[in-house]
């Protein structure tokens, strides 16, 4: 149970703590959300086009479908999927993630953040399940005595996939992540 985050990085968010669209406390960038065409599943783009033209000849032919399966409940001829991606360009976003990167070391103890300076650079970094962030985690469960414990959790899991993108971008010009809702 839970919700995944995969792409060129990969995790899991904190249950009951960090939200599907965390990343855009990190960057100022809106997800986009993940729309299908109904009846035949394609990936859909109702700004371009009103209908799924792969799949059907016209407009009327595929809403004809769509009302026959009696999916035309809410008068839409797509629905939105329960995953949003993230397309991060360095040259846009690299700036303003270091920066808040920064602004939350400030607000998380030192304690925890020579954990994250202890990491090896290396690509196990973009897999949150391959154990490098496990001694993190064993020490942000020893802190007792912070007056929202739960506002330091959230913190640390940001600065977790922002440490991940950070990676990530520092090679490449180009992070995609999909993040289940």
């Amino acid at each position: 149970m839970g919700r995944f985050y995969t792409g060129d990085i990969k995790g899991k968010f904190w249950f009951g703590i960090q939200e599907s669209n965390d990343i855009s406390n990190l960057i100022d960038l809106n997800y986009i959300p993940e729309l299908f065409w109904k009846i035949c599943n394609c990936q859909a783009n109702p700004l371009t086009t009103n209908y799924c033209d792969k799949c059907f000849s016209s407009n009327k032919e595929h809403m004809n479908k769509v009302i026959e399966e009696d999916e035309y409940n809410n008068g839409l001829m797509y629905y939105e999927q329960s995953v949003v991606t993230y397309e991060i360009d360095k040259e846009l976003y690299y700036n303003e993630l270091n920066s808040n990167m920064n602004k939350l070391k400030l607000k998380i103890p030192a304690i925890i953040l020579n954990k994250f300076d202890d990491i090896q650079d290396n690509d196990d970094i973009l897999d949150a399940f391959s154990g490098v962030f496990d001694d993190i985690v064993k020490v942000l469960n020893t802190i007792k005595n912070t007056d929202d414990i739960n506002l330091l959790y959230a913190l640390v899991a940001r600065y977790t996939i922002g440490f991940q993108i950070q990676y990530y971008l520092k090679n490449h010009d180009h992070c995609t992540i999909y993040c289940e809702c």
